[in-house]
């Protein structure tokens, strides 16, 4: 046997090379849980049906991009009627290069559906528009309507306390009136009276800075009148009218005197009710000596112990 032989034969112990196999390191405990949970989260993942699509849609992308293979039946076919790779799709010299492009179509709709979709895009989107168009009038409407209620919430604050103090005032003037009236008629006023005693006491007699008062009593006593004449017309039945009745006369006169014009009366009753109130207390004072606001009359004109004039001054 050759040397050549015997060193085929034999291991070269001293070559640099080792072919010795690598040692299998076995698999710890740490990394086969590892590996175990890998793997059943690997299984336990479904792909959503978007996921799936998307996979499928990029999946037909390539094979529509992928250059026809020239061992193909097509390719031969193609190859035998003069085709050459980067040539036209004919005669021409303008006609196509390329396939026509193939554009699937995804899900169960007919022909028409994509344009119905589009159709119905268009009219949602205006719809939206709208809305929103509409809601923005409705949210500035709704500002506006808030807005006046607000005000028209402290207007009649305003109004309701001005009418308060007017009916103060009107009940402050009405209560000087009633006194004026007791202190130049000598008695008050009785409402329990008997109508048909009463005599008509023209307005224009009577102090113009109680003549509202007198003018209110009037149209009462006219109006009570009236309604003890009714009763006495249904107590006894086809009664002829008296001229004569003291009632009758009186309601004439009342008529008469509530219709004419008064032109003091009127120019009295246009000022402001303070100022009408003003000057009531004010004749009380100077004529009678009497102080409204102490509700007391004094002796003489010095009204000694009275604070003032006015109804601040008494606090």
């Amino acid at each position: 046997m050759s040397n050549d032989s015997q060193a085929a034969g034999e291991d070269d112990y001293l070559s640099m090379s080792f072919n010795e196999e690598t040692a299998h390191v076995p698999e710890s405990s740490l990394q086969r849980t590892a590996r175990l949970k890998r793997e059943a989260a690997s299984r336990a993942h479904q792909p959503r049906k978007r996921e799936l699509e998307e996979r499928a849609a990029k999946a037909q992308q390539a094979i529509l991009d992928t250059a026809l293979d020239s061992s193909s039946i097509g390719a031969k076919m193609l190859s035998k009627m003069g085709f050459k790779e980067g040539g036209t799709l004919g005669k021409s010299a303008d006609a196509l290069r390329e396939p026509i492009r193939v554009n699937f179509r995804h899900g169960k709709g007919g022909l028409g559906v994509e344009r119905e979709k589009r159709s119905d895009d268009a009219r949602t989107l205006k719809r939206n528009r709208d809305g929103l168009i509409d809601a923005t009038a409705a949210t500035a409407n709704r500002d506006h309507v808030e807005k006046r209620a607000k005000v028209s919430e402290n207007e009649y604050r305003e109004r309701a306390q001005l009418s308060a103090e007017e009916r103060r005032a009107h009940g402050k003037l009405t209560g000087a009136m009633k006194v004026l009236e007791t202190l130049e008629d000598g008695a008050s006023k009785d409402e329990g009276r008997e109508m048909a005693t009463l005599q008509h006491v023209p307005l224009h007699s009577v102090n113009v800075l109680r003549r509202p008062l007198a003018r209110e009593r009037l149209r009462e006593d006219r109006e009570r009148m009236m309604q003890l004449i009714k009763a006495e017309a249904i107590a006894v039945r086809d009664r002829p009218d008296d001229i004569s009745d003291p009632k009758r006369k009186f309601i004439a006169a009342a008529d008469v005197d509530l219709e004419e014009s008064d032109s003091e009366l009127e120019e009295f009753e246009a000022q402001p009710i303070a100022e009408q109130l003003e000057k009531v207390v004010e004749h009380l004072r100077e004529q009678h000596n009497y102080c409204y606001w102490c509700m007391g009359q004094y002796p003489d004109e010095g009204m000694e112990g009275c604070p003032g004039l006015t109804e601040d001054e008494h606090g």
